[in-house]
């Protein structure tokens, strides 16, 4: 059963409730100070209401699970073309091109905002442009670009960099469809399997990656440890556990 949402219509009823109890008391003779309470009820119940849709919607790109980051954001090159539906638009998954990307850089803002809105606290650091250009394979939905994932190479696997999508295009496949294109591009270049880094319990992180066939390596290899280390050294662990994942892709 779909839980439903606190709206403002359900505020305006709350209001008038008050206000017909308001009235009422009035015709049967409640006085002055009556008045000043049932205004005080009036102002609290609305102003709460009020409250509560805000916090609501600003919290509604997060449930149940939004497309983004297993570290951050970043992507990969595909020579066939993907797409991702959503209900309105096709998001064609694509390489990147040259002017693109400081929009990537927006991109992963955007979707690291995700992780304060939640209380998680504030991710330490973008991908840069001179990151971006180097990576070994860079792929971005849609056009213009709505999200994107980057791939290195750590000891002989594809690794995902990052993944970020924007906050309002969540929840319709594009971070799914970037994914399974990064898998498509290690297959292709005949790499085994492709591993990240995430967040443990963050649920649009490991759980997301989880359920697309990500699961948490027990032993570390130099590159993967590497590359812990370095996150610790930024401050990502101080915001959650973080664990390495990996997929077979043959």
């Amino acid at each position: 059963m779909t839980q439903r949402r606190p709206s403002h219509r359900q505020t305006l009823l709350l209001g008038v409730l008050v206000l017909a109890g308001w009235i009422w008391d009035l015709l049967l003779g409640g006085g002055k100070a009556h008045s000043i309470g049932w205004l005080v009820a009036l102002l609290l119940v609305v102003g709460i209401s009020a409250l509560t849709v805000r916090s609501r919607k600003k919290l509604d790109v997060l449930d149940p699970v939004p497309e983004t980051t297993p570290n951050q954001g970043r992507s990969a090159k595909n020579h066939s073309a993907l797409q991702a539906e959503s209900s309105s638009q096709t998001f064609e998954v694509r390489p990147v091109e040259p002017d693109e990307l400081a929009g990537l850089i927006d991109i992963e803002l955007a979707a690291d905002k995700l992780f304060e809105v939640a209380g998680y606290g504030a991710t330490p650091g973008t991908a840069t442009i001179e990151e971006l250009q180097s990576a070994a394979a860079l792929m971005v939905a849609g056009r213009p670009a709505v999200g994107y994932i980057w791939v290195e190479i750590v000891d002989g696997l594809a690794h995902i960099q990052g993944l970020s999508v924007k906050p309002k295009q969540m929840k319709r496949g594009v971070g799914g469809s970037l994914l399974e294109a990064a898998c498509e591009w290690a297959r292709e270049h005949d790499y085994p399997a492709i591993t990240l880094c995430t967040f443990a319990e963050v649920p649009w992180n490991a759980p997301y990656y989880a359920r697309r066939g990500f699961v948490e390596v027990d032993e570390l290899s130099p590159g993967l440890t590497a590359l812990r280390a370095g996150e610790n050294e930024i401050g990502l662990d101080a915001i959650g556990r973080r664990i390495a994942m990996r997929r077979e892709c043959t």
